[in-house]
């Protein structure tokens, strides 16, 4: 489904971490040049404390419409006409914007123009008739009881009145047949929404069921993507959910799951679910195709992780390692404010903010710089300032 492939943006060794990292620690490299007072450092401490994952897992998905109508004619005939658009001197193309109500092609209709006259004046000739039938019906009733015709007589004029009846019923339902296949040499629109597809030219031989244009109605639309089964039982029907509009300065929309469905056999989504979040798109700021992504929070909300802050990373001198804290240890004997600072190797996950996942090598308790990490060597004696 395109660029709807489900991507887990939260990993074990995130682009965007090491990017900001990498740019944060660029930033910094002059400070490392700075000497090291032999007397205590100042320092600020943070201690690690676990919290509750708020974060969810980012998905990319893609805009389509809530609906997609294709529109055909149903009757026969050579295409006469077609709209123009609305801002430019041609036909309609995919892409237009239509508008309900729209007359977006015609057919000939001269065939059935005169169908409809024909129509006509088969039914003022059955009317005709019968007008006259009820005469001789009501005429030979008064002469049926005057005892001047037989009653087989009087049989035969009432089977002409009901015949021509009948007939009148006929020419009436032709001539409604010939004025509805009158309507139908004009195809217009139901529903407003973006051209998709034009499937026909002027000139054009059209039959019944032909389709000549593929209709999206974009008053609401549907960013799919795709999840996982583990994802897919956080979900349910109904729940609210924010869609993220890159090319919208990010703009965020909020809608609401709608369907719930396993992916297609195809090599891309087989043993996938596919998921659709619709929200309102009246304003028309949401376009068809458009990426977009879809958090979604785990399942398991009570999941703890630990975060540190951005200030308290460093390059690891450890040549095995890439990022690294200092940890403190007070001093035994000494004023509570004073520690040992010792660089530990750390493993990082997802930036949150102006903090950092810690996925390995600092467990909750422990104490670390969260200013003046850039000053510190290892082993070095500092005094936590508040």
């Amino acid at each position: 489904m395109g660029d709807m492939s489900a991507t887990r943006l939260r990993t074990d060794a995130p682009l965007g971490a090491l990017v900001v990292l990498g740019l944060f620690l660029a930033g910094c490299d002059g400070e490392n040049e700075t000497s090291i007072a032999t007397t205590q450092i100042p320092v600020r401490a943070y201690t690690v404390v676990p919290e509750i994952d708020q974060s969810g897992l980012t998905f990319t998905a893609e805009l389509q419409a809530k609906d997609t109508v294709e529109l055909s004619f149903q009757v026969n005939g050579y295409v006469e006409s077609l709209a123009e658009a609305s801002d430019a001197d041609r036909a309609i193309l995919a892409g237009d914007r239509i508008a309900e109500g729209d007359t977006l092609a015609s057919i000939d209709p001269r065939d059935y123009e005169l169908a409809v006259s024909q129509a006509q004046a088969s039914l003022s000739a059955a009317q005709a008739t019968f007008e006259q039938a009820g005469r001789d019906l009501e005429r030979y009733q008064g002469m049926l009881e005057a005892n001047a015709v037989s009653e087989a007589e009087f049989e035969s004029v009432r089977e002409s009145y009901q015949t021509a009846q009948a007939d009148v019923d006929s020419a009436t339902a032709d001539l409604n047949e010939a004025e509805i296949d009158l309507s139908y040499v004009d195809l217009t629109a139901p529903v407003s929404g973006i051209l998709l597809e034009r499937d026909i030219d002027v000139g054009a031989l059209v039959r019944d069921g032909t389709v000549a244009f593929t209709l999206a109605d974009d008053s609401e639309v549907d960013a799919a993507l795709l999840v996982t089964d583990t994802i897919v039982q956080s979900l349910r029907i109904g729940q609210p959910l924010s869609i993220r509009v890159p090319s919208l300065d990010g703009q965020t929309f909020m809608g609401s799951v709608t369907e719930i469905a396993p992916g297609s056999d195809d090599n891309d989504s087989e043993g996938m679910f596919l998921v659709k979040v619709r929200t309102d798109n009246t304003t028309r700021q949401l376009q068809i195709g458009m990426t977009a992504t879809v958090e979604i929070a785990p399942a398991d909300t009570d999941r703890t992780i630990l975060t540190i802050p951005l200030t308290s990373v460093v390059r690891a001198a450890d040549p095995g390692a890439t990022y690294a804290v200092y940890t403190l240890s007070e001093v035994s004997g000494d004023a509570s404010d004073a520690a040992v600072a010792t660089q530990s190797a750390v493993d990082l996950g997802e930036v949150i903010g102006n903090q950092i996942e810690v996925t390995g090598g600092l467990t909750a308790g422990d104490r670390i710089v969260r200013s003046g990490a850039k000053i510190v060597s290892n082993g070095a004696a500092v005094t936590i300032i508040p």
